[in-house]
């Protein structure tokens, strides 16, 4: 029986090298997709980064960058606040976290660093507040902050970093509410610049404790160039608060105000308004009736004097 004999083909082995080394050149791009990754590793681009584990936290805050943005984060427990907070770069950027409780606040107040950004924060309560003002960096910033009861607000204020930023409240034109006066204190620790001098250059309505809270403020300028009317039911005892001011006392916007009211103000014989005749006298804000202003004679003196 014949059987066909197929030819063999022998390869030589001196191709081998050749052939592996184009193997390997093939796949050296691809064989870091093939390699797993820790089911728990958090991505390279941090600021995509939604939640934490306590895990991914360690490995974060072993990165050498000098800010850590974390910005996507929404929600941190104590434990995760505690292994980021390790993190011994510059700045930590948590500004997603729209809610803080006293463990977790605490936890991020150990943060080593300079800057600490918490900007999405629109309230904190009087625990957290506290924990939170153990952060000793150079600033903490809230910018976020809207609501503040009196005692977060006095908490946040003894906060011993070198800048607070609260830049929704600093940019309020009215301190009419109940925690007014704590509030004050707060943008008195705030908005020192490095001179040391406070400005409210937007202010514009104040409560009367809230006036009583400016003028005991020793490094306040004594300006208000935002308040350019009493309207309130309560000006004369915020004119009044205001009058107990010790020093200069500036209010170059005024156009309104009632003569019970002005009567107050100018209790302070040397406030700086403008001319009483370019003011709109209007009626009593508080309803009572509406008397006769009679500019005493030693008040328009000094202000001839100014004129000068």
């Amino acid at each position: 029986m014949n059987r066909s004999i197929l030819p063999c083909r022998f390869l030589s082995t001196r191709s081998f090298p050749i052939r592996i080394a184009a193997a390997v050149a093939v796949l050296l791009p691809v064989l870091p997709s093939l390699r797993a990754a820790p089911p728990d590793a958090p991505p390279a681009d941090t600021t995509i980064i939604t939640a934490l584990t306590p895990r991914q936290a360690r490995e974060l805050a072993g990165l050498k960058t000098r800010s850590l943005v974390l910005d996507g984060v929404t929600d941190l427990d104590a434990d995760t606040a505690a292994a980021i907070a390790a993190f011994p770069g510059v700045a930590l950027h948590l500004n997603g976290l729209r809610s803080l409780d006293p463990n977790t606040a605490a936890a991020l107040a150990t943060f080593p660093g300079l800057r600490l950004q918490l900007d999405g924060l629109k309230e904190l309560d009087t625990e957290t507040a506290a924990a939170l003002a153990r952060f000793a960096g150079a600033s903490l910033h809230l910018d976020g902050l809207e609501r503040l009861d009196d005692d977060a607000a006095t908490a946040l204020a003894a906060c011993p970093c070198l800048r607070l930023h609260v830049g929704r409240i600093a940019g309020r034109t009215a301190l009419d509410m109940p925690d007014a006066p704590a509030l004050v204190r707060l943008l008195a620790t705030a908005l020192a610049p490095p001179d040391g001098r406070v400005a409210f250059p937007k202010l514009a309505k104040l409560s009367p404790g809230a006036a009583a809270a400016v003028v005991a403020i020793d490094s306040w300028d004594g300006s208000l160039p935002g308040i350019t009317a009493f309207e309130a039911a309560d000006s004369v005892a915020v004119a009044a608060a205001l009058a107990t001011r010790k020093g200069p006392l500036m209010l170059p916007n005024l156009k309104k105000i009632s003569p019970k009211t002005l009567s107050a103000l100018i209790e302070k014989e040397d406030v700086q308004i403008p001319r009483i005749d370019m003011l709109e006298l209007i009626p009593e804000p508080d309803g009572s009736p509406t008397e006769d202003f009679v500019v005493p004679e030693r008040f328009r003196e000094r202000q001839d004097r100014q004129d000068r």
